[in-house]
């Protein structure tokens, strides 16, 4: 009981600033007040007054309460059916990426990775392995290979970005695909210090794109008009 009449005390001195507190601490207050109420009530049942008080009181509280839950429950809907847009637009997106080239693919992350600050080069493809991409971004010098496949990527890629010729400086290895990897291309990237971005990480990339949507929509737009 001590606790409690503690506990009222401390949140009572704080109710100027009601509208900030959780709703635990709202329910627990309104809660403790109607019991105050009543037991004065109970006290003194003669009072009309009082127990009129009481009634509006507990009624007041009754409908504060419903509302808060309805208000919280229908944020938490809310909140639900944003992420599943969210999660459907992605779905979208990235079978749009499934659709491209290799060579869309390649120009589609050159402005995901331009958007992140990096110094972005296509070079071109030689007979040799060369990278895909060449990103520099302070003294990080990184070599790219970009697969957009149709089925997982294997060890062929993690090679691929390993043997690149032209590239003694580089600080970092990545392969970026809109797939997975097999067990033994995550095996040799492993032992090659190579770093994997899979479909859910370019997923990832696409949402955190720092521009309108309707900015990389065009960016994705921009390649298909190329191929047709």
């Amino acid at each position: 009981m001590f606790i409690i009449f503690k506990y009222y005390i401390k949140q009572f001195r704080k109710i100027n600033k009601f509208i900030y507190w959780d709703f635990s601490d709202k329910a627990k207050f309104l809660g403790i007040t109607n019991l105050i109420i009543l037991a004065f009530a109970q006290l003194f049942p003669s009072n009309t007054l009082l127990t009129t008080f009481f009634t509006f009181f507990f009624l007041t509280t009754l409908s504060y309460i419903t509302y808060s839950v309805f208000k919280r429950m229908l944020s938490k809907a809310g909140h639900a059916f944003s992420n599943s847009l969210n999660h459907q637009e992605g779905n979208f997106v990235i079978d749009e990426v499934d659709q491209m080239s290799e060579s869309e693919f390649k120009e589609l992350l050159y402005h995901l990775f331009k958007q992140q600050g990096y110094l972005v080069n296509l070079p071109p493809k030689s007979d040799n392995l060369d990278a895909d991409l060449v990103l520099r971004k302070g003294k990080d010098v990184i070599i790219v290979q970009a697969k957009r496949n149709t089925a997982n990527v294997g060890v062929s890629a993690i090679n691929a970005v390993v043997g690149a010729n032209g590239y003694d400086n580089a600080t970092n290895k990545w392969v970026v695909t809109n797939r997975y990897y097999t067990k033994a291309a995550i095996n040799q990237a492993h032992k090659n210090k190579v770093k994997l971005f899979n479909r859910d990480d370019f997923l990832i990339m696409l949402k955190d794109y720092r521009a309108p949507k309707s900015k990389w929509r065009k960016a994705i737009k921009s390649t298909q008009h190329k191929r047709d």
